[in-house]
Order: C-alpha cells, then structure tokens, then sequence
C-alpha cells in the first residue's frame, strides 16, 4: 500500500519564495541587475518550483482516494464510512480536482514566463556588459590636452 502525500501548505511555500526573492535582492551587489545575472541560484530556484509542482500534482491525483488502512476492525469500519463520504460527494470531488488541475497549469505557466523573463533580461544584461567595457589599449584615443 503506498502512503498518502502530505499536504502542501501553499502559504508556506508562497512565504518561501518571496524571502528568497527578498534574500537575493538584497544580497546582490547592483540590485535586480546583479540578482539576474546569478544564473546558477535562478536555475535552482527554477528547478525547485518545478519540483513543487510536481508533487502538488502527485497530491491532486490523491484526491478522493482511500488512504491507506491497517487491517483492524476500527479501520474497515473507517473505511466504510470513507466510502459513504465520498459516495456523498460524488458531485464536489470533480470540481476540487478541476480547480487543482487549473491551478496547477498557471503555475506552469508562470514559471514558464519567470523562465522566458529571465533568459531575455540574462541577454540585456550581457548586451549590456559588452557595452560597458572599456575598449582595449590599442584602440583607446590619447588624451586631448
């Protein structure tokens, strides 16, 4: 029997995100600039929401299941009861699956644009920098007395 998933505290996890957000936007030495160019904690940071995702996927496909039950007369009486619950909700247990499904693909989505922002700001930022050095000896100009 496989064990139930726990339940993701989206408040926490939303609370997460933004004292990272907070933490590199301090830290960084340029402000938001200096925070884009740090492309290996954006990619973690990429990766972790992705990772969230999933398992909140994984927790809305548990949605309506049993939960798991050891063989003793309090949990088949127990599981009776789960099932005349959810017989009783037949019509909402959709609905809750919909909403998570919806919520999940804007996540999705979010992330994919949080991706497409960054890639293009990353590209600015090195247009940018290549602008902003200095040219090389050979090509500098004397000094005009």
């Amino acid at each position: 029997m496989s064990t139930p998933e726990p339940r993701i505290d989206v408040e926490q996890v939303m609370q997460e995100i933004r004292e990272r957000v907070r933490d590199r936007y301090a830290c960084a030495p340029g402000g938001a600039g200096a925070a884009v160019g740090s492309t290996p904690a954006v990619e973690a940071d990429f990766n972790e929401l992705l990772r969230l995702i999933e398992h909140a996927r994984r927790c809305s496909a548990a949605i309506g299941e049993q939960p798991p039950q050891p063989p003793t007369l309090r949990a088949r009486m127990s599981a009776v009861l789960v099932r005349l619950v959810r017989r009783m909700l037949f019509w909402y247990t959709p609905q809750i699956t919909d909403f998570h499904n919806a919520t999940l693909r804007a996540m999705e989505e979010q992330v994919a644009a949080l991706e497409s922002v960054s890639t293009r700001l990353n590209a600015r930022l090195a247009s940018l920098e290549r602008l902003a050095v200095p040219p090389a000896d050979g090509d500098a100009e004397p000094p005009r007395p």
